[in-house]
């Protein structure tokens, strides 16, 4: 249940870290790596106490309709968990819609998710980008008496509400804060809040160093097992 639940937590978060921006007003040659809505190619790496992460962005075709589009693909812990997803955001209204997929080896559980988010900039310095997710939880149906595998099984229906948000401190450096609160609808008990705070630097005009951490727990009946706290540190550069 742990797993699980850090699991889905980790969905709607840690994807943003792979996802620099374009807009409509910046240089192709000189995206904005702070932007939690960022459309571009990029590739990152980092190590953290779950072990090593990868990602790689790729940056669709501009279909000239004002729509950005990217695909990624991220490995994590350690090869533990694996994950897809396709990320579509408007660049003159900031609402961004994706679709997620991922695979966790210790549950042998297939999460599958959709959501949007919309841009809502407070100051020339604070934006925060609150956001909605739906999602299932899919695993083996088993045959209790042979442990065979008989079909599919819909484990849970998920919903998690969050806020992303960035204070950009100057030109180089940024904060996000990201608070999320995940519950069932359908299945599997989940009702966890995580909070996940990260300082960006920006090296180079391509390339980016990240710490992250997060912390999420069980609302309502806290306990060392229902408690995570995950540490990591990571590279991006954009192409």
């Amino acid at each position: 249940m742990r797993i699980i639940i850090k699991y889905l937590l980790c969905l709607p978060l840690l994807p943003l870290a792979a996802l620099p921006c374009v807009s409509a007003s910046e240089k192709p040659d000189a995206p904005d790596m702070s932007d939690p809505t960022a459309v571009y190619t990029s590739a990152g790496m980092g190590y953290g106490t779950e072990g090593y992460n990868l990602k790689l962005g790729l940056q669709l075709p501009d279909s000239g309709d004002g729509q950005a589009h990217m695909i990624s693909l991220e490995a994590k812990e350690g090869g533990d968990t694996f994950r897809g997803r396709y990320f579509k955001v408007d660049t003159t209204t900031g609402f961004a819609g994706s679709l997620d997929a991922g695979y966790n080896k210790d549950t042998a559980m297939t999460h599958i998710s959709a959501g949007v988010l919309q841009t809502v900039p407070l100051s020339e310095r604070f934006t925060i980008y609150p956001g909605l997710y739906l999602g299932g939880l899919i695993g083996d149906q088993k045959n209790i008496e042979t442990g065979t595998t008989t079909g599919v099984d819909l484990a849970a229906l998920t919903t998690t509400v969050q806020i992303y948000s960035k204070f950009q401190v100057n030109n180089k450096i940024w904060i996000n804060v990201n608070p999320a609160y995940t519950t069932s609808l359908y299945g599997i008990k989940t009702n966890t809040f995580d909070l996940e705070a990260s300082v960006g630097y920006q090296i180079t005009p391509r390339l980016n160093t990240r710490i992250f951490h997060n912390n999420n727990v069980g609302v309502g009946n806290y306990n060392e097992d229902s408690y995570e706290s995950v540490t990591r540190m990571e590279f991006n550069y954009a192409f």
